[in-house]
C-alpha cells in the first residue's frame, strides 16, 4: 500500500521546515551576535583598565622629570652666580646621564645659554613666565629645537636663599623614549598620544606626523570609549562580515586624564576579529548545530586567547623583574582591596617592612647577579612563610613589604620565625635583618603612608645591638610629626636667625691652653624653645637642607672671626662641619673660598670638618674637593675617625691636615688595654702621615694624661669646657675684653 500525503498537507510541512530552519538560523545568529557583543564589551573594559595604567605610568614619568629638574635647579642655585662661564660649565654636568635634547640656564630677564653655548632668550615664553613666579612648569604644546626636533619644555625656578636667580629650562624629546612601558601593547598596533585640554598634541609613543595630528580626525577613525563605543553602538554582527567603515578594522579610543596640567592620554587599540570567524559565520547554509558548536568553540578560544594576551600585559605592568612576584603597584591594589573588604572588620592587619643590613656588601663582594639571586631566594622564603591572603612585594633594592593578618601576640612570634628562615639562606647567616611593623587600626591613611610608617619604625631600630623588631607607635608618630614640623619651619628659622653658633674650646694637649674651637649649631625656635641637634640634623641630612645650614654656619663663623680681627684680638681658628651632601657640587671649594673672602678672613683660621661617611659616597669627588680646599689654604679634618668601616682607606687616600678621633674610642669597655693600644697606634700612624690628632669627647683627667703620653696634639671635651655662646667664649678666653 502506497502512502501519499495530500497535496494540501505538504505546504504546511515545508513551511514548518523553512520556519524551523529560519528560526534556527536566527537563533544561531542571535546567539553568535550575543557572544560577539560580549567579547567586544569585555575587551572594552580591559582596554579601559589598561588605559588607566598607561595614564598612571605617564604621570609617573612626568613627575620623575619634574623631580629631576628640581634637583638640577637646586644644584644650579648653589653653584654661584649665573655668569656665562658658570653656565657653560654647569650645563654639560647637568646633561650627563640625562635624556635632555637641550638644556638652558637663563637669568631673570630670560637671557642665558644653552648646551651648545648659544645665547637664548626665553623671556616671552609662557613656561619661563610661570617658572619666574616660583613654580615648575611645562610647555602645553610641542616646541621645536634649532635642528627641528619636537620637544616638551620644562622650566624650574633657580632659587637660592628664597631669591630667584633665574630659570633652568630642559627640553625632552616629544616622542616617549621609555617605550618599554608600552612594549607589549605597541606590538598590537596600539597608538598612544598625550594631549592638552584643547586636545592638542604634546607627546606620542609611535612615529607620528605632528602637523597632521587632529584629535577629531583621529577619533573618527574608530569609536571613543564611553561615547560611540558604548553598548548602544557596540559591535554588530554585520561587522563580522566585513562591514567596517572603509573596509578597515576600527580603532577603539580611550581618553583618560593623567591628573597633571589638565593633560590626558589618548590610547587607540585596533579591534580585530579572526578571519576564520568570518568564514565560519558566512556559512549560514550549514546545519545549526555545526554553526552553533563551531562558533561557540571559536568564541571560547578567542576569549581564552584574549585573556591570556591581557594577562601578559598585566603581568608586565605588575611584575617585579627581579623576583618575578608582584611589584609595589600590584601590592597596593591588592592591599587596598583587602582593607576595603569585610575582612578588615574581622581581622587585624599589619604592614611589615624589612631590609638586609649592609646588603650592599653582598653585591660588592659577589656581584649584582648573585645579589639578585639572594633577593629571589628571600622572595621564595616569604612565599612559603605567608598565609593565604597575605600579599607581599619587593619594593626596591633589598626592601620587602608584607601585609600580615594576625591575632594578639602573634606578630613577634611570626616575624622571629621569618627571621630564622631568612638566616638559613646562603650569604645571609651573618647579616642582620631589621623589621618595622605598623598595626593598621584605621583606614584613613594611604598604603604608601602605611609603608612609610613601617619604614620609620624599622629605621628607628637600625643599629640596635639587641632587638630586630620595632613597632610604629605613638612615640614614632610623634617623631614623624616633629620631623614634619621641623621641615615646615626650617626656612623661616634660617631667615630669622634662629640658629645660633656655640663654640666648644679645643686645648693643646701638653700646654693645656686654648688653641681653637669648634662651631656647633643650636636652634632657638620662635617660641623660645631649644630644638635638639639630634632631632633636626638628621632631618636636614635627609631632605638636603643641611647644605643651607652649613653655609649659614660658615658665614656666622666668618662674622665672629672678622669681629675679633676688627677689635684687635688674636683670633683663634674655628672648625666648621661640612656635610657629605656638599660633595655632589663640583664648585664646593670655590663657593667656600668666596664666602670666606667676602669677610676678609684668613683661610688658615677656618678648619673644615667632614665625616668619614663622605668618603663612602663619592671618593673621587671628595679627594678633588679636599685638594682644592687645601690649595686655597684651608685646614681640612676628618671628624669621627674610627666610627666607620673604611677608616684606613680614607686615611691612606685623603690629603688631610687633622684627624679627629671618634668619641666612641674612649668609652670604657671590658678590654681597656686593647682599646688603648688601638688609640696609641692610630695616633702614631696619623703622625707618620704628618697629620695632627684631635681627641674629642674627653671627660676625665686620666684620659687627658694618657693622650699626652701617646702624642695627641689637641683635646676637646667636657673635661675642659662644654659648648658655650660666643659672648661667654669671649669673656672666658679674651681676658682683655671690657665687661660691663
Amino acid at each position: 500500500m502506497r502512502f501519499t500525503l495530500p497535496k494540501n498537507s505538504t505546504a504546511p510541512l515545508i513551511l514548518f521546515a523553512i520556519c524551523s530552519i529560519l528560526m534556527s538560523l536566527l537563533l544561531g545568529l542571535y546567539h553568535i551576535n550575543s557572544l560577539a557583543q560580549y567579547s567586544y564589551n569585555t575587551k572594552l573594559d580591559t582596554y579601559d583598565t589598561l588605559t588607566e595604567n598607561v595614564a598612571a605610568f605617564m604621570k609617573q614619568e612626568i613627575e620623575n622629570e619634574y623631580q629631576t629638574i628640581q634637583v638640577s635647579s637646586n644644584i644650579v642655585a648653589n653653584a654661584g652666580d649665573l655668569t656665562k662661564d658658570n653656565i657653560i660649565t654647569l650645563l654639560p654636568l647637568l646633561a650627563q646621564n640625562s635624556s635632555y635634547v637641550d638644556i638652558e640656564i637663563v637669568n631673570t630677564q630670560g637671557k642665558g645659554y644653552n648646551l651648545a653655548g648659544n645665547e637664548v632668550n626665553e623671556a616671552k615664553e609662557a613656561y619661563f613666565i610661570n617658572a619666574e613666579k616660583g613654580q615648575i612648569t611645562a610647555s602645553d604644546t610641542i616646541s621645536y629645537t634649532e635642528n627641528n626636533t619636537p620637544v616638551i619644555v620644562l622650566a624650574a625656578p633657580i632659587i637660592n636663599n628664597n631669591v630667584n636667580k633665574g630659570v633652568l629650562v630642559t627640553k625632552i624629546n616629544a616622542k616617549i623614549s621609555n617605550i618599554d612601558l608600552f612594549k607589549n601593547e605597541m606590538k598590537e598596533g596600539t597608538l598612544i598620544y598625550l594631549v592638552n585640554s584643547n586636545k592638542e598634541l604634546i607627546s606620542y609613543a609611535q612615529d607620528t606626523v605632528i602637523n597632521d595630528f587632529n584629535y577629531d580626525s583621529v577619533i573618527e577613525n574608530g569609536y571613543l570609549y564611553g561615547d560611540k563605543a558604548s553598548s548602544d553602538n557596540g559591535m554588530k554582527l554585520i561587522q563580522f562580515f566585513g562591514g567596517y567603515k572603509n573596509n578597515k578594522n576600527p580603532y577603539i579610543w580611550d581618553l583618560k586624564a593623567i591628573g597633571m596640567n589638565d593633560w590626558s592620554v589618548l590610547v587607540g587599540r585596533l579591534y580585530t576579529v579572526n578571519p576564520i570567524t568570518r568564514d565560519i559565520l558566512s556559512l549560514t547554509n550549514m546545519i545549526w548545530i555545526f554553526i552553533t558548536l563551531g562558533t561557540t568553540l571559536l568564541f571560547i578560544l578567542m576569549i581564552i586567547f584574549q585573556r591570556r594576551s591581557n594577562h601578559k600585559v598585566v603581568k608586565t605592568l605588575y611584575l617585579d623583574p627581579v623576583t618575578g612576584g608582584d611589584n609595589w603597584y600590584k601590592f597596593r591594589i591588592v592591599v587596598n582591596k583587602i582593607l576595603s573588604s569585610k575582612q578588615f572588620a574581622k581581622k587585624k592587619f599589619a604592614i611589615i617592612n624589612f631590609d638586609i643590613n649592609r646588603f650592599k656588601i653582598i653585591n660588592d663582594a659577589y656581584g649584582y647577579q648573585k645579589g639578585d639571586e639572594v633577593l629571589r631566594d628571600i622572595y621564595h622564603v616569604i612565599k612559603k612563610w605567608v598565609k593565604p591572603g597575605e600579599p607581599f612585594t619587593r619594593y626596591a633594592a633589598d626592601q620587602f613589604y608584607i601585609l600580615m593578618a594576625f591575632h594578639e601576640e602573634e606578630v613577634i612570634e611570626r616575624i622571629n620565625d621569618l627571621n630564622d628562615r631568612l638566616h638559613q639562606l646562603r650569604y645571609m647567616n651573618s647579616s642582620r635583618i631589621f623589621f618595622g611593623v605598623y598595626n593598621i587600626t584605621e583606614r584613613q591613611d594611604s598604603i604608601d603612608r602605611m609603608g612609610e610608617f613601617a619604614g620609620i619604625a624599622k629605621n628607628n631600630i637600625k643599629g640596635n645591638a639587641e632587638g630586630i623588631i620595632s613597632f610604629f607607635d605613638d612615640a614614632a608618630r610623634s617623631r614623624l610629626l616633629d620631623e614634619e614640623e621641623i621641615e615646615k619651619s626650617m626656612n623661616d628659622a634660617l631667615r630669622n636667625d634662629e640658629f645660633h653658633v656655640y663654640l666648644q674650646p679645643k686645648y693643646a694637649a701638653k700646654e693645656e691652653t686654648i688653641s681653637g674651637a669648634e662651631a656647633l649649631v643650636r636652634w632657638y625656635n620662635s617660641s623660645g624653645n631649644v630644638v635638639s641637634p639630634g632631632y633636626f640634623i638628621p632631618v636636614f641630612e635627609k631632605n638636603g637642607f643641611i647644605t643651607e645650614l652649613d653655609y649659614y654656619m660658615l658665614k656666622k663663623v666668618c662674622e665672629i672671626i672678622r669681629d675679633w680681627l676688627d677689635k684687635g684680638y688674636t683670633p683663634l681658628p674655628i672648625s666648621v662641619n661640612i656635610s657629605r651632601l656638599h660633595f655632589a657640587n663640583p664648585h664646593l671649594a670655590e663657593i667656600i673660598k668666596d664666602i670666606v673672602d667676602n669677610y676678609g678672613v684668613p683661610h688658615n683660621l677656618i678648619e673644615l670638618e667632614l665625616t668619614e661617611s663622605a668618603f663612602l659616597q663619592n671618593k673621587q669627588a671628595l679627594i678633588i674637593a679636599v685638594t682644592q680646599l687645601r690649595q686655597y689654604g684651608f685646614l681640612v679634618s676628618m671628624d669621627d675617625f674610627g666610627a666607620g668601616y673604611s677608616s684606613l682607606n680614607s686615611l691612606k687616600d685623603l690629603p688631610l691636615d687633622v684627624v679627629k678621633l671618634d668619641g666612641e674610642l674612649f668609652r670604657l669597655t671590658n678590654e681597656v688595654e686593647r682599646g688603648l693600644t688601638v688609640i696609641r697606634n692610630t695616633i702614631t700612624m696619623a703622625k707618620d702621615l704628618h697629620m695632627k690628632v684631635v681627641a674629642e669627647c674627653i671627660e676625665t683627667r686620666d684620659q687627658v694624661e694618657f693622650l699626652c703620653t701617646v702624642g695627641c696634639d689637641i683635646i676637646q671635651g667636657y673635661y675642659f669646657a662644654k659648648p658655650m655662646p660666643v659672648n661667654q667664649f669671649e669673656e672666658r678666653y679674651f681676658s682683655f675684653i671690657d665687661i660691663d
